[in-house]
């Protein structure tokens, strides 16, 4: 619910929903025609929320009667009220209050649905951002904290992600299903298909990590290759058999073989398999390696790349 500038609670989904005779897809009037009909949909909306009892066993002609105006009047007050295309459902005035469903659908759920056409593309790309970025009171404090702690202590940046990964875990919000799939260690989620991320931007604008403290450690004091390899760095050291292979080619067909161990730590909450690889600017590959076969090529650089798996 929300409050008007008149001091009048409205819904915020516009809630109740204007009766139809037909499903009409609707367009906003032109600017200089919406003043005409503002008083009218006022009416509107006024006897939509004040008659809702009358209305449970009225007709739609008899809702227009009520009303005292024509459909034509009645259509354009709507589209007066509009900013964008809309789609309104065949509804009688009873349902007023029930919110679009598709009787399968809600057989099956057994919930709330909210069923609607999309008639905008940046609306709809809106929508679904705003759900998967909705902030969660005090969590950026939280995590902020969990950044500055991750970094005071002595630890490489991947024992520092899991660190904040697990300040994380503990204090979001999430449901039953999830929980039981973290506890459980079960993969959120499957895939027929990976996705590599080649990034052709211009050298001096890619980033580049560098590698695990401990590798730097046994580097000599004077070695300059303190950072990991990329995707374009190890396709421009391929041997000549691959010279005719394009970059798209060599990162789907091709993936760096993993030279490195797993470690015992202390955190427990997020287990080192949950960590993915990146394949760009790592060290050490995903494991989507065919470890059945032997078909490796070795790069001028010595990393030595394997066929990765086909379905």
């Amino acid at each position: 619910m929300k409050k008007t500038s008149k001091k009048k609670t409205t819904c915020r989904f516009h809630f109740p929903i204007p009766p139809m005779r037909s499903t009409r897809v609707l367009e906003p009037l032109p600017i200089d025609d919406r003043e005409k009909y503002t008083t009218t949909w006022e009416n509107i909306t006024e006897f939509l929320a004040t008659n809702e009892e009358d209305m449970l066993h009225m007709t739609f002609t008899a809702f227009l009667k009520a009303l005292d105006m024509t459909e034509e009047v009645y259509i354009l007050a709507i589209r007066s009220s509009l900013k964008d295309t809309k789609i309104f459902l065949k509804r009688n005035p009873c349902d007023v209050r029930v919110n679009g469903y598709n009787p399968n659908i809600l057989t099956a759920w057994h919930a709330n649905t909210d069923i609607q056409y999309v008639t905008n593309a940046y609306a709809c790309i809106m929508y679904i951002v705003s759900y998967m970025s909705k902030p969660e009171k005090g969590m950026s404090e939280l995590l902020r904290n969990a950044c500055q702690e991750a970094k005071r202590g002595n630890s490489d940046i991947r024992e520092q992600v899991r660190t904040v990964g697990n300040k994380f875990l503990r204090n979001v919000e999430i449901s039953a299903q999830e929980a039981c799939y973290l506890v459980m260690q079960m993969p959120l989620r499957r895939s027929t298909r990976s996705v590599a991320f080649i990034n052709t931007s211009p050298p001096d604008d890619r980033p580049i990590l560098l590698k695990s403290l401990d590798t730097l450690k046994e580097l000599p004091d004077n070695c300059e290759d303190i950072h990991c390899t990329n995707i374009i760095m190890r396709y421009a050291q391929r041997p000549p058999s691959l010279e005719t292979m394009c970059c798209a080619d060599f990162v789907s067909q091709y993936d760096l073989k993993s030279t490195y161990k797993k470690v015992k730590t202390k955190t427990k909450d997020l287990p080192e398999d949950t960590v993915e690889d990146n394949r760009d600017d790592d060290p050490y590959s995903s494991d989507n390696c065919d470890t059945a076969t032997t078909d490796e090529i070795k790069l001028d650089n010595g990393d030595i790349m394997r066929k990765c798996k086909t379905s």
